[in-house]
């Protein structure tokens, strides 16, 4: 919970081995979860020069996203598809994509296929339990969010959506 500090290490990482790339990626994924999305996008841009791979690629799909670049978040998730058809975190983006423009059925196409790709991924059941929601499904929507809660329980979002979920649904047993 303590997000400043967390940064400042991981800047002390990266000064310390500025050419591990997984000290920025997850630098990145952590201000992406608090949606600091520029921020995370600048420390993308800090990488070590080189040809992006499909994780920066992702990376940069949600950045774009979060700041409402849909078509430069498409393109970049779309690349990285290109690099690893099984990518993830670049289904689950073009999901929420497909979501903000009002497609439910290729957004929830896209989440599945996150699954499928990764079933420990939360935010993609999370992202399914937010289209049954709106359907009026609210029993199945809570087991959804419950699951993604489950499988990613330090993602601030994924938290919050459980949470309000079981305060409208009174389930306050179920959250304890």
């Amino acid at each position: 919970g303590r997000i400043d500090l967390a940064v400042e290490l991981s800047l002390q990482a990266i000064g310390l081995l500025p050419e591990h790339k997984e000290n920025y990626f997850k630098l990145a994924e952590m201000l992406i979860n608090t949606k600091g999305f520029k921020d995370a996008l600048d420390v993308l841009n800090e990488l070590p020069k080189g040809d992006p791979d499909a994780r920066h690629l992702a990376l940069a799909a949600c950045c774009k996203e979060g700041l409402e670049f849909f078509e430069e978040a498409e393109g970049y998730a779309d690349r990285a598809l290109e690099l690893n058809r099984f990518g993830t975190s670049a289904l689950n983006t073009k999901g929420i994509i497909a979501f903000r423009r009002d497609d439910k059925n290729a957004a929830e196409s896209y989440f599945a296929r996150a699954i499928e790709t990764d079933p420990g991924f939360g935010e993609a059941y999370t992202n399914i339990g937010a289209l049954r929601w709106e359907a009026g499904l609210k029993d199945e929507a809570l087991s959804l969010y419950e699951r993604g809660f489950i499988l990613s329980p330090t993602v601030p979002d994924i938290a919050f959506n459980y949470h309000c979920a079981l305060s409208d649904l009174c389930e306050y047993k179920q959250a304890e």
